[in-house]
């Protein structure tokens, strides 16, 4: 068997799923590795009614800008656990049904470029487990449906505004795992949304008063395990729905008795 050639068994304009995944037993039940490296051009307009595509696990290097053009009924593409270190400027444009990607565990250095073009659809954009050091000013703001968008494990030092202040329907952010040393002033208003945001595990040293500005809807915020030794007065008053404040781990020299004073709603700490 070739398991370099992919099978296809239904009249491909009819196909609406497509899975591949080309880590396979061969005829002696040992592991067989097609190490698929890149897609052939045009390959995916032979399936005009594709809504699901699972590439998974792959050995993926890049992804150009025509790879996927065809698609334009596709709303779930899985990318994840690939190779993939470059992602052409608006690549997945044309693909306007899409409501989630996933790009997680691959090797992405920066996210600087636009992706998606005016995406209305996409909700869900997974990036965690990549090398990504930097996120372009206003690379996030095409894509303004975004409702979770998931960043950690990643190698981001610092958060701000322009990053992430056009996600007005954001709910769930996660950046956790990374090394971030600093918070810009206001680098989550705009979010008016948002209800979780996981920051465990960072190397954030200190929260100012005015570094969770904007979040009153927020109700969940996990900073276990992070680097953060002082806390200033204030920090959560901009924060009143909190309820689920978890700081466990950390390396706080000292907690004052006013900390908390302004989380009224909160149950768990």
């Amino acid at each position: 068997m070739n398991t370099h050639q992919i099978i296809i068994t239904h009249e491909p304009k009819e196909m609406i799923f497509i899975f591949v995944y080309t880590r396979i037993l061969d005829s002696k039940g040992s592991l067989a590795v097609a190490e698929l490296t890149e897609i052939p051009e045009d390959f995916f307009c032979l399936f005009p009614e594709l809504q699901e595509l699972i590439y998974y696990g792959n050995y993926l290097k890049e992804i150009r800008n025509n790879t996927f053009a065809c698609l334009t009924k596709l709303t779930s593409l899985d990318l994840a656990m690939n190779e993939i270190s470059y992602i052409a400027r608006d690549s997945f444009k044309s693909l306007t049904s899409l409501s989630e990607i996933y790009l997680s565990y691959n090797i992405l250095t920066s996210y600087k470029e636009s992706l998606f073009g005016k995406n209305t659809n996409l909700k869900y954009l997974y990036l965690h487990f990549n090398l990504i050091e930097e996120v372009g000013s206003s690379s996030f703001c095409e894509s303004e449906a975004l409702v979770n968008l998931y960043l950690h494990g990643n190698k981001l030092e610092d958060i701000n505004n322009q990053t992430l202040g056009c996600l007005k329907k954001l709910q769930i952010l996660d950046i956790s795992l990374n090394p971030i040393k600093t918070i810009h002033p206001n680098s989550f208003c705009g979010m008016q949304r948002l209800h979780t945001l996981n920051m465990k595990k960072v190397d954030l040293t200190y929260i100012n008063k005015n570094d969770f500005n904007c979040l009153d809807n927020l109700q969940t915020l996990n900073l276990q395990g992070s680097a953060i030794k002082n806390i200033e007065k204030d920090s959560f008053c901009h924060t009143p729905g909190l309820s689920s404040l978890t700081i466990e781990r950390c390396e706080l020299d000292e907690i004052r008795k006013d900390t908390f004073a302004c989380l009224t709603k909160l149950e768990t700490l």
